[in-house]
């Protein structure tokens, strides 16, 4: 890819966790706007300002929490900061998903944007302790990978038993699988039989679930994902828009530019100069 922004690139081969303060020291790390590919969780202590994350501005503010999934573009845009960012590996992701049969899609991969919550007073104390647990284990010499991924298992149960404790509950566990699948192959295919087939229902159940709980059906879920895919290419490389096309599965450039311009209103070309 020709990117015309940094790429961080999660390099560490042992799958270890990787903690960073969030300070004035290392603000180089996160400005200005950058893409990765790993998963990374960024915890305010105290902070003012907003995040933009791929064409979206959150605000931020105290005890704060943004889960940021690979390929997502970040750009810190706050002033006054403090506070931890933990970067781990889309393996290590996968690895605790199968221990914990637990699938983290609603906080890294959710289908109205960025997932982003405040932690409340109650529960900041054991967040924080989690957070440096995991700060000192990960900078021994040999750190402990049972117990680094334990305790990052505990803090992404934490985040989702803060973020939506109620709505967790009557949420179906599929439409986590779907959107995670979704992320997965949404390049290559685009038949909604090919995602009930890998959730092993119905592709009648699956649209159903889908649209009651997201009000959406798998088709839009699909092409909201492939429409924000071409949108962080058009805005963040210098590839064409004929490779662009070719790269999200369209054999056709002329039909991706149809598509393009129904979903966004704009035509690739128009989108791509007024985001520059």
């Amino acid at each position: 890819m020709k990117s015309v922004l940094p790429i961080h690139e999660y390099k560490n081969e042992q799958g270890h966790v990787d903690i960073d303060r969030i300070c004035k020291e290392n603000e180089h790390m996160f400005y200005p706007a950058h893409r990765h590919n790993f998963y990374e969780i960024i915890y305010f202590i105290r902070a003012k300002g907003k995040q933009r994350i791929d064409f979206a501005s959150y605000p931020t503010t105290n005890h704060q929490i943004y889960c940021l999934a690979p390929g997502q573009i970040h750009e810190m845009q706050t002033d006054q900061k403090e506070g931890l960012s933990i970067a781990f590996s889309k393996e290590l992701m996968y690895q605790i998903m199968s221990i914990e049969n637990t699938i983290f899609a609603n906080l890294f991969h959710h289908p109205e944007g960025a997932k982003s919550f405040t932690i409340p007073n109650e529960k900041q104390n054991t967040f924080k302790s989690l957070f440096f647990l995991l700060e000192e284990e990960s900078q021994k010499i040999a750190p402990n990978d049972k117990l680094l991924r334990n305790y990052l298992s505990a803090l992404l149960l934490l985040c989702l038993e803060i973020d939506s404790p109620q709505s967790a509950e009557k949420r179906n566990h599929r439409i986590d699988q779907l959107i995670l699948e979704i992320n997965r192959s949404f390049r290559n295919v685009r038949n909604v039989q090919y995602y009930a087939d890998q959730l092993n229902v119905s592709t009648k159940y699956l649209n159903e679930i889908s649209k009651k709980q997201l009000n959406k059906t798998v088709t839009q879920l699909l092409h909201e994902r492939m429409i924000l895919e071409a949108k962080r290419e058009l805005a963040y490389t210098h590839q064409s828009i004929k490779e662009i096309a070719f790269a999200l599965g369209f054999n056709d450039p002329a039909y991706f530019n149809r598509f393009f311009k129904k979903m966004v209103k704009s035509t690739p070309e128009t989108f791509r100069k007024s985001s520059r």
